[in-house]
């Protein structure tokens, strides 16, 4: 079984080492979605915590970054944030509403599944862009919640801050679309093939510790991950 996993490892770094240096392949990651904004891009980070402040201007150092969490979540002290906004949950909702068609882009990185307002934080959301900017959401999956446990989660209910049951991938799409966006990509369970067979790769090493291992969420599926554009 090790010897397996090995094959699939080294078949993954074969076809990364393939890919031409500055050649296409389809990410749409997170990062990904930073590096395809303007460098001076006003971007509202809805749910910043684990270190999004860093990750942001780390890739865009003249951007101006804004901040939205309701505590204050494994942020470095040094907090690059231009404005960095500590709410309730229950004012959450009216915290981005103040931030009407005024930002070129909003990510959400896996914070809907936790708000207790979720759609209504969606259309905020959808609200606060200009015409022309981008929005970044990305949340658990439906099928998750029949996922293994593993530590990390990877079964919807291993989080015991995520609320009910995974968002409505439809329905988050339909209000972005209520909102005068379109869809520049969309995937209910986001696989993109190189990380898929990391993640083979690594499956028997994380079922075995029980633990996410590389590539284990796109192995999976474990995200819906949408983009969209304000017309």
């Amino acid at each position: 079984m090790e010897e397996k996993s090995q094959i699939c490892l080294d078949m993954a770094h074969k076809l990364f080492s393939m890919i031409p240096e500055g050649g296409h392949y389809p990410e749409w990651g997170r990062e990904a979605f930073l590096e395809s904004l303007s460098p001076e891009a006003r971007i509202l980070d809805v749910g910043c915590g684990n270190g999004s402040p860093r990750l942001t201007k780390n890739i865009l150092p003249s951007c101006y970054y804004v901040g939205l969490d309701v505590a204050d979540y494994n942020q470095d002290p040094d907090n690059p944030s231009d404005e960095y906004i500590l709410s309730t949950s229950e004012r959450f909702r009216s915290e981005i509403y103040k931030y009407a068609d005024s930002m070129d882009a909003v990510m959400s990185w896996h914070n809907i599944e936790h708000c207790e307002d979720r759609y209504g934080v969606v259309d905020a959301m959808a609200k606060a862009l200009r015409v022309g900017g981008k929005i970044y959401i990305s949340f658990p999956c439906a099928e998750s919640v029949n996922f293994p446990s593993r530590a990390g989660t990877l079964n919807y209910y291993d989080d015991a801050t995520h609320v009910g049951e995974p968002p409505d991938f439809g329905k988050v799409v339909s209000i972005l679309s209520q909102n005068g966006l379109s869809i520049i990509y969309a995937a209910s369970r986001y696989q993109p093939p190189i990380h898929w067979l990391v993640g083979l790769g690594n499956d028997e090493l994380s079922t075995r510790d029980g633990v996410l291992k590389d590539g284990t969420w796109r192995y999976w599926g474990f995200e819906c991950l949408i983009w969209a554009e304000r017309r």
